[in-house]
């Protein structure tokens, strides 16, 4: 069996590391010093390659290398540096070859927009992920060309799909009848809001037009604006898609690397942020508190969070007992 870190030494430091256990960094730069060890092996049995990945099992990482004929010669090579040796039926060359074929086969498909193919030798295929109004046809003709060897991955019949997103924060113009949501979002075409209005509250939805496909992004400021039928008046303003009210005033965004904000009409977060840490500020960390109901993602940052609680121990040691 492959060696593995010792499972003796402490994790420390995970907040570092985005979250990961300092075990599980030192497990995957094992892997990684596994894989550089082997390479020059690899390199001569290269054609009977089918594919090399990094196998997990919780915290614990492994270098695999698979092969399509002799397994066991390869194994007893292999496995006493530390690598995993398995068998495939297809070379790797094969499943890449097909991925490269795999948009031009597609597309000639009627009414097929493919957006990404690749070769999966975990799986021993390739994938062609595309939009389609006829799903069934387009797997019949991978089929006929490629056997079991390619496989569509449906992303639906339409190239863009409606997402309903979070909002953290609204303005209301001087006619008090004009409002503004916000959000921290990156799909190129915010949707006209919809509103609900009662007699004490304005529920609003907020939803961006999203290409199939695409990875979520949040390194945008997004807005939509709407007309209310009456004066807001003081009534609360409700996100639909979590049944929270929102904060009137608090115009943020976040980045997934790091808290960024900017504020308007009430302190910043981010001065909040610094006296909390620095001073140990009793009414900056009320902000924070106030900011966390109504902007939890925020907090889901291990930055702010570890900030938070580093305040409200120096809050508790300048109270005393």
């Amino acid at each position: 069996m492959p060696a593995k870190p010792d499972p003796s030494v402490e994790d420390e430091g995970w907040e570092e590391h985005g979250g990961v256990s300092a075990h599980a960094w030192r497990s995957q730069a094992q892997a990684d010093a596994v894989q550089e060890k082997v390479g020059p092996y690899l390199d001569k049995h290269r054609l009977a390659m089918a594919g090399r990945w990094l196998d997990w099992d919780g915290d614990d990482a492994t270098f695999v290398v698979a092969f399509t004929e002799d397994v066991d010669r390869h194994r007893a090579a292999l496995e006493p540096l530390g690598a995993r040796v398995v068998f495939r039926r297809h070379p790797e060359s094969q499943l890449e070859a097909i991925a490269e074929e795999l948009f031009a086969v597609a597309e000639e498909v009627n009414g097929v927009v493919a957006l990404a193919t690749w070769a999966d030798p975990i799986q021993g295929k390739a994938f062609v992920e595309a939009v389609t109004q006829e799903p069934d046809r387009l797997r019949a003709e991978l089929a006929a060309k490629y056997g079991e060897l390619a496989e569509l991955v449906w992303l639906g019949p339409d190239e863009s799909v409606s997402r309903t997103v979070a909002f953290d924060a609204y303005v209301i113009d001087d006619d008090d009848r004009t409002l503004t949501v916000g959000w921290n979002g990156g799909a190129p075409e915010p949707e006209p809001l919809v509103i609900e209005e009662s007699s004490d509250s304005i529920v609003v939805t907020a939803s961006e037009l999203t290409p199939v496909g695409a990875v979520p992004a949040y390194g945008m400021r997004r807005t939509a604006t709407a007309r209310l039928e009456l004066p807001l008046a003081g009534r609360s303003v409700i996100d639909a898609s979590t049944g929270r009210a929102i904060a009137r005033g608090h115009v943020a965004h976040w980045h997934e690397q790091g808290t960024e904000f900017t504020e308007r009409n009430e302190p910043v977060l981010q001065d909040a942020i610094d006296l909390v840490t620095k001073g140990a500020d009793a009414d900056a960390l009320k902000l924070f508190a106030e900011l966390a109901a109504s902007r939890p993602e925020v907090f889901d940052d291990p930055v702010v969070a570890r900030k938070r609680r580093l305040a409200e121990l120096r809050l508790k040691r300048t109270a005393g007992p």
